[in-house]
C-alpha cells in the first residue's frame, strides 16, 4: 500500500517534470538495488511523492526494503524546486520485471515519469551434475597479535595503580575521626627485672676486678636492688639513703630479709664511701644474698604473666595532619606514575599497529 509524504514549499511557476531511474539493470536473486524518483515543479507548488513501507511491492516479485528522506534542492534562478527521494529494492524470484512509471501529486494533481522501468533478476547458477563436487570449509585463521611480556606488565601495573588511586581517594575523602590500636605491655614483674639484671651482672667485668672496677660493681648492685624494692613495694627506694630504705622495710618483711637487707646495703656502702677493701668471692657473695632476698620477698601475684592492655584511641591533631599528607604524596606519586605507564603501554601498542 502507497502513502504519500507531504512536503510545503512557497512561491513561483514552471512546469512540473518527474522523473524515475534505476541504478543497475540487473542483479542476482537477494541482491539491492536503487531507484531514484525526481520532480522538479515552481516554488511554492505542494508536493506529495511515494511513501512505501519495508516489505511493500512495486509489482508482483519486487519488493521495498527501505527509502531514504526527501533531499531538496533549489534551482540557480531561485524559481524552481527539485525533490528527490531513493527507495532500495530487491527480489528473491530470477525474472525479467517491468514496472511504472513513478508517479507525484503536485498541487492536487498527479504527475507520471516517461515510459516503464525495466529490472532483470538473475538465478545463481548451480551444478547439478557434479553435486558432489563442493569447496571444503576455509581453515580458522589465526591471529597476527601476540601477546608481548613487557606489553602484560604494562598493562598489569595500569591496572594496580588505578585501584590504588581509587583506594588513596576514598581514603582522603573519609573525614570522619581516625583511630588507632595502641598495645600497653604489662609491666616486667618486679622479680624478672631484678633477677635478669642480676645475671647480667654475675658476666660483668666489675664482678672479678681486684680494684680498678670495685665502685662502679657496688653502684650496679645497689642500684639493681633499689630497683627491686621500689617495683615490689611501691616506694621510691633509689632516692633514700640506706637508713630510710632499712627503716621503710621494716615494716615489710622478717627479720631475716632485714638482715640480708642490712648486710648488702652496709657493704656496699663501706667500698663506696670508706674506701674499704673487698675481694671477689665478697662480690658473688653479696649477688648470691641479693638473689636469696628476692626470692624469699617476691610476691607470686606480681610474678604472674598479665595479657597486654589494647585501647582505641584517636589521632592526635598532628599524626592526622602528617597521616594525610602521606597520602597525598601517595595520590601524587601514583598519579603521575599511571599517566606514565598508561602512555607507555600506549606507545607500545601503537608500536604493535593495534591502534
Amino acid at each position: 500500500m502507497v502513502a504519500c509524504a507531504v512536503l510545503s514549499l512557497a512561491v513561483a511557476t514552471a512546469q512540473v517534470v518527474v522523473e524515475a531511474e534505476l541504478d543497475r539493470p540487473e542483479i542476482r536473486i537477494g541482491e539491492q538495488a536503487t531507484l531514484t524518483q525526481k520532480v522538479t515543479a515552481k516554488r511554492g507548488a505542494r508536493i506529495s511523492l511515494p511513501d512505501y513501507q519495508p516489505a511493500d511491492t512495486l509489482t508482483a516479485g519486487v519488493e521495498v526494503v527501505s527509502q531514504s528522506a526527501i533531499d531538496t534542492t533549489l534551482s540557480p534562478d531561485g524559481k524552481r524546486f527539485t525533490l528527490k527521494r531513493d527507495y532500495l529494492i530487491t527480489s528473491f524470484d530470477s525474472a525479467i520485471y517491468a514496472f511504472g512509471p513513478m508517479t507525484a501529486e503536485v498541487d492536487g494533481k498527479t504527475y507520471a515519469s516517461h515510459g516503464r522501468i525495466g529490472l532483470k533478476v538473475n538465478t545463481v547458477p548451480v551444478d547439478t551434475v557434479h553435486i558432489d563436487r563442493f569447496e571444503p570449509p576455509f581453515n580458522v585463521v589465526g591471529t597476527p597479535f601476540v601477546w608481548q611480556k613487557d606489553l602484560l606488565l604494562r598493562s598489569l601495573g595500569v591496572w594496580l595503580l588505578g585501584i590504588g588511586l581509587i583506594v588513596a581517594f576514598v581514603v582522603l575523602s573519609d573525614r570522619r575521626k581516625k583511630y588507632k590500636r595502641v598495645v600497653i605491655p604489662p609491666p616486667v614483674p618486679p622479680y624478672k627485672k631484678g633477677h635478669a639484671s642480676l645475671e647480667n651482672l654475675r658476666q660483668d667485668p666489675a664482678t672479678d676486678d681486684v680494684e680498678d672496677l670495685r665502685r662502679p660493681f657496688y653502684d650496679k648492685l645497689t642500684a639493681v636492688l633499689r630497683e627491686y624494692l621500689k617495683d615490689r613495694y611501691a616506694f621510691d627506694a633509689p632516692q633514700m639513703t640506706t637508713a630510710e630504705v632499712l627503716a621503710t622495710m621494716a615494716y615489710e618483711t622478717d627479720a631475716v630479709n632485714m638482715d640480708r637487707l642490712k648486710d648488702i646495703l652496709t657493704a656496699s656502702d663501706r667500698v663506696k664511701f670508706s674506701a674499704a677493701t673487698d675481694t671477689p668471692f665478697e662480690r658473688r657473695h653479696l649477688i648470691d644474698e641479693t638473689e636469696r632476698l628476692m626470692v624469699a620477698t617476691r610476691d607470686e601475684a606480681m610474678e604472674t604473666r598479665r595479657e597486654p592492655v589494647v585501647r582505641i584511641v584517636p589521632y592526635g591533631q598532628v599524626a592526622e595532619r602528617r597521616r594525610r599528607v602521606i597520602w597525598i604524596v601517595i595520590a601524587a606519586v601514583m598519579s603521575v606514575s599511571l599517566l606514565l605507564l598508561w602512555a607507555w603501554s600506549a606507545y607500545g601498542l601503537y608500536d604493535l599497529g593495534m591502534i
